[in-house]
């Protein structure tokens, strides 16, 4: 069974994406977020200041920072200290940590071809395509 998920962050020209998920991933992204609501749940008792916002929602939201719908799902393990505020900040897992473990899985495969996650990403669509998905940005979810 495939369950979809929308990602709609600092997509390509700003617009929804939907992607089908497998079922059997379910288990893995529920602990994940477990992982996540444990280390928010420990993040406020520090006292920290909540994760980096996108544009002016911060503003419009004034405690949207430290609530959990508002955490990175792959969140940094360090927090950034902001010398202009002072505030003790939360971003997501740096994009390098991805990289790297994706060339030491290709490395560890003895797969002999050059592999980055863009190559996940094209071949993930062509699949895509060739089982007749829309793949289009979605205009409503």
């Amino acid at each position: 069974m495939i369950i979809f998920c929308q990602f709609n962050h600092d997509g390509k020209g700003k617009k929804d994406r939907t992607v089908p998920l497998p079922q059997n991933i379910m288990p893995r992204l529920h602990s994940q977020l477990e992982q996540v609501k444990a280390l928010n749940a420990r993040d406020l008792e520090a006292g920290y200041d909540g994760v980096f916002m996108f544009d002016s929602i911060e503003k419009k939201y004034k405690n949207s920072a430290r609530e959990l719908v508002w955490q990175w799902f792959f969140p940094s393990t360090y927090l950034t200290h902001v010398p202009e505020t002072g505030q003790r900040k939360r971003y997501h897992l740096h994009e390098s940590h991805v990289q790297k473990a994706i060339r030491e899985s290709v490395k560890k495969s003895q797969i002999p071809k050059r592999i980055t996650s863009h190559t996940f990403h094209h071949s993930f669509a062509s699949h895509l395509l060739q089982a007749n998905y829309d793949i289009a940005p979605s205009r409503n979810f």
